[in-house]
């Protein structure tokens, strides 16, 4: 089976925002193959949000040297042709995604041949941990993924972690299903007792 892990990047979260990186990494039966597609993006005068700039620190004259969406979507697309897509939230990376696709007159991706859209990550972990929390670093912590690395860009080492991430969530191993199943409880009534001595 060939899953594809996408994450991306854009100008901000403005309906017209741009993207400005898309990071994908392949995987095989279940092992990470090496094979990435990692591309920053050229916004194409759209100027980035200062929360955007925070998070990435990618700048508009940075940004501004590499090729437009236009470029390299053909290159993407047949990246993704023929895998279970799975990203961190379906509705933020498909909606960026799709309107740049729809800016060049191409269809969404979810209307792709042989391209099958997954539950995203968030959708998966409550799925298998209803009380979890779905903030990215307490689940890097709770599931001991670490994707540092200081030659990966902010995407590429979401991306490489969102890939580590989803196999641990997805087919658990029992002693660290029952602890995260524990962290997870434990940090639930802790704000539930919390909340109830506020009233």
């Amino acid at each position: 089976m060939r899953r594809v892990y996408v994450f991306i990047a854009t100008t901000g979260l403005e309906l017209d925002a741009r993207v400005i990186e898309i990071s994908a990494i392949e995987e095989l039966d279940g092992i990470l193959s090496g094979v990435c597609f990692n591309q920053f993006i050229n916004p194409d005068g759209t100027h980035m949000h200062d929360a955007a700039f925070a998070v990435t620190g990618y700048d508009d004259d940075f940004l501004k040297q590499y090729p437009l969406f236009s470029e390299i979507a053909e290159a993407f697309l047949c990246f993704i042709e023929s895998a279970e897509f799975i990203c961190w939230d379906v509705n933020y990376d498909l909606a960026y995604l799709n309107r740049e696709l729809r800016l060049l007159g191409k269809p969404s991706i979810k209307f792709r041949k042989n391209c099958a859209i997954a539950p995203d990550i968030r959708v998966t972990v409550k799925k298998m941990f209803p009380k979890m929390t779905c903030l990215r670093d307490r689940l890097y912590k709770y599931f001991d993924v670490n994707g540092d690395d200081c030659s990966l860009s902010w995407t590429q080492s979401s991306c490489l972690c969102m890939a580590r991430l989803y196999p641990k969530i997805k087919n658990p191993s029992f002693k660290l299903y029952w602890r995260v199943q524990f962290i997870s409880w434990a940090s639930y009534l802790r704000l539930r007792i919390y909340d109830l001595a506020k009233l």
